[in-house]
């Protein structure tokens, strides 16, 4: 019986053993936890920067498609389009997309970037913000933060009006410090699109005035 007892006591495991395995299964445990925390805030970082992009580009889309349909009236204050000496402001009429009877239809649109103060990863920034009026509204259609820059330039190719766009959409999460920057230049459908009486064309009347002082007519 004694051989049998020493072979049992030789298989068992002392105490010092079974608290070395124990200690080296918490390291190999919270090695993979980390890891794995790890992973998931990269791709959750990533998803937050991905946004910031995303939402400038469906505010870039929606200017691309109102300068699409911009159209030049001549003989109406601020019939014709306009970009203040700074590039942040655009002013434009475009055509409607819900003509006023028998007649087109056309409104005034504004786009204006302004400075502002936005948290970015949690700390007070630099921010650029751009809104969008229709008309005389005073809600705008567009309203975003998310930039770091937005500057308007016009230009004239082979006769013809374009007009440049550029946004700078910073990195949200504040780790790389990286900007991304879009940028198209679009052309109107209606380039030839100038008309010298405006009771061709229906205007908004409760915003506009002819360059003769009156208010325009239908």
């Amino acid at each position: 019986m004694r051989p049998a007892r020493r072979r049992a006591a030789r298989a068992a495991f002392t105490v010092a053993e079974i608290v070395v395995v124990v200690a080296l299964v918490s390291v190999v445990v919270t090695l993979l936890y980390r890891f794995l925390l790890s992973g998931s805030r990269s791709v959750s970082l990533g998803a937050e920067e991905l946004e910031g992009v995303r939402r400038a580009n469906l505010a870039l889309e929606r200017i691309k498609r109102d300068l699409r349909s911009l159209c030049d009236v001549v003989g109406v204050t601020g019939g014709t389009s306009e970009i203040d000496s700074t590039g942040h402001t655009l002013t434009f009429q475009r055509f409607s997309s819900e003509p006023a009877g028998n007649r087109p239809a056309a409104f005034k649109v504004v786009y204006k970037a302004e400075k502002v103060r936005v948290t970015r990863a949690g700390e007070p920034a630099d921010g650029v913000r751009l809104r969008g009026y229709y008309g005389d509204a005073t809600t705008p259609v567009l309203d975003e933060d998310c930039f770091t820059e937005v500057r308007f330039k016009k230009y004239r190719l082979n006769g013809l009006s374009y007009y440049q766009v550029r946004m700078g959409v910073p990195d949200v999460t504040g780790k790389s410090g990286k900007t991304h920057w879009l940028q198209t230049s679009v052309g109107s459908r209606y380039y030839h699109t100038f008309t010298k009486d405006p009771n061709w064309l229906a205007l908004d009347e409760s915003h506009y005035e002819t360059a003769r002082g009156g208010r325009s007519t239908r």
